[in-house]
């Protein structure tokens, strides 16, 4: 009686098409893509199940196969922590850019303030002298009013025809 395979060659052979019938498309069942390229995995387990017919070799092939899948699984685990490393990088960048463009928006934001305020404190300062301003003239105007009217001195209408008149003597002179 021939040895059976052992299940890992049954899985192989299905995996690699070699399950004894010919698929016709040439290359087994590789679905019409030509040869395809054998995976790490897939060497290891194929050396272990030729080299394995007894028992014992198939622990051994158990082993290998267990082997390369905790291999696989850690590097899996490496590049997950990678990934986590790079996405915590990337996410301590984007907060210190975003800290930055914050603190950049404060300045601007006190830039602003204090402008608006400078603007507001000259705008009360203008409106606080156009006011003394006003209550000058006021002022002026009631104590205009409290005078009375203009009036000149009888004195200085004689002083005034005695000037024109010396006005026109020179005028007269001159021509």
């Amino acid at each position: 009686p021939s040895p059976s395979p052992s299940p890992s060659k049954a899985r192989s052979k299905a995996r690699d098409g070699d399950s004894g019938s010919s698929s016709g498309g040439g290359g087994g069942g590789t679905r019409g893509r030509g040869k395809r390229k054998k995976g790490r995995r897939e060497e290891e387990e194929e050396k272990a199940s030729s080299s394995s017919s007894s028992s014992d070799d198939d622990g051994v092939v158990l082993d290998r196969i267990a082997a390369a899948r905790l291999e696989m699984e850690a590097e899996a685990i490496l590049e997950i922590e990678r990934a986590r490393r790079a996405n915590a990088k990337r996410l301590a960048e984007a907060e210190a850019i975003a800290a930055a463009r914050r603190e950049r928006e404060r300045k601007a934001e006190a830039r602003t303030s204090a402008m608006l305020a400078e603007r507001a404190r000259a705008a009360e300062e203008a409106t606080r002298r156009k006011r003394e301003a006003a209550s000058r003239v006021e002022e002026i105007r009631v104590e205009a009013i409290a005078l009375g009217e203009i009036r000149a001195e009888p004195a200085w209408d004689e002083e005034l025809r005695a000037l024109s008149e010396a006005l026109e003597e020179l005028r007269s002179r001159v021509e």
